[in-house]
C-alpha cells in the first residue's frame, strides 16, 4: 500500500475520528495562536516518522487550525535544514519592520 493510501485509510477509520474529536473537546484552542479549534482544524502528528502514523496516542497529537499547522510544517522543514532556530529570529525581525513601517506609514 502506497504511504498517501494508508494515511487516507488512518484518518478514515473510527479510532482517528474519535481522537480527533477527544482533541477538540479537551483542547478546544489552536495552542499557538490561542483561537478557538475551527470545524476544519487539523489532528497533527508530532512525531514526523511515517512508520508511527497509525500510533494514535493521544499525546503524540495536538490540534492545529489550517494555517498554523501549514507555518508549523515550514517552520519544521526549516529547522531539520539548519539545525537550529535562528530563523524564528528573523522571522521576529522582519515583523518588527513590518510593525514600524507600517505605523510610520500611518503617522505620515
Amino acid at each position: 500500500m502506497k504511504k498517501q493510501d494508508f494515511k487516507k485509510k488512518v484518518r478514515a477509520s473510527k479510532a482517528w475520528k474519535d481522537l480527533r474529536k477527544k482533541i477538540k473537546d479537551e483542547q478546544k484552542t489552536d495552542p499557538i495562536t490561542g483561537k478557538p479549534l475551527t470545524k476544519m482544524f487539523n489532528l497533527h502528528h508530532l512525531s514526523q516518522d511515517d512508520e508511527y502514523y497509525d500510533d494514535l496516542t493521544e499525546n503524540r497529537f495536538v490540534g492545529l487550525n489550517q494555517k498554523t499547522h501549514d507555518f508549523l510544517h515550514f517552520c519544521y522543514n526549516i529547522y531539520k535544514r539548519d539545525k537550529d532556530f535562528d530563523f524564528l529570529e528573523r522571522i521576529k525581525l522582519y515583523c518588527e519592520k513590518m510593525k514600524e513601517l507600517t505605523e510610520s506609514d500611518r503617522s505620515r
